[in-house]
């Protein structure tokens, strides 16, 4: 009985600043299948509905690039350090993509995903760069 009882209800989501709310199923965009993105706001839930909720705080990666040549093949190793976010308000479309790319990760596949990136701009970045140029 519980159950049923539970299913037939809606549920009622609220939300803290850094995280969003991506409602997805029937009845979102004009009774069109598709998804819908509320940042730190609150939304009824249907149960023919589903919602996942994507984290947006920054986060700090240590950016590890072993034996990269520079400009004048001197092999060097750099670390660097990342403060990423993902867009919030400002930038809709960015966050529409982060939620299609990032929405099913857990946090650590996110971060090491966003670390493989960033390391190859770091890389490509050396290698334009001699030794004297990057102290």
């Amino acid at each position: 009985m519980k159950i049923v009882f539970r299913k037939v209800f809606s549920i009622f989501s609220a939300l803290l600043i850094f995280s969003t709310l991506v409602v997805s199923g029937f009845c979102i965009n004009n009774n069109k299948v598709g998804s819908n993105i509320i940042v730190a706001g609150k939304k009824w839930i249907w149960p023919f509905q589903k919602y996942s909720i994507l984290n947006l705080k920054p986060m700090s990666l240590e950016i590890v690039s072993n034996n990269v040549n520079t400009k004048l093949g001197v092999p060097l190793t750099c670390i660097g350090i990342a403060q990423v976010k993902i867009g919030g308000l400002v930038e809709p479309d960015l966050l529409q993509k982060a939620s299609e790319n990032f929405l099913s990760k857990e946090t650590f596949k996110i971060q090491a995903l966003i670390s493989e990136t960033m390391e190859g701009h770091q890389r490509a970045i050396i290698g334009t760069m001699t030794v004297e140029e990057i102290n």
